[in-house]
């Protein structure tokens, strides 16, 4: 297990902070920082479970 976040992991973080935003039809700019936030939560829990395993 790499201590990078995997490409699909990130993927779903992705889709998780654009979807809804589309879906709703909010700024482009909402849809941004939605990425962002699902993204650094996904790292950070992606860290923390690889960190667990050691």
């Amino acid at each position: 297990m790499s201590e990078r976040t995997p490409w699909w992991l990130n993927l779903i973080a992705l889709a998780a902070g654009v979807v809804p935003c589309v879906v709703l039809g909010l700024p482009w700019w909402t849809a941004a920082i939605a990425a962002l936030v699902t993204g650094l939560t996904a790292d950070q829990v992606w860290r923390m479970a690889y960190h667990r395993r050691d």
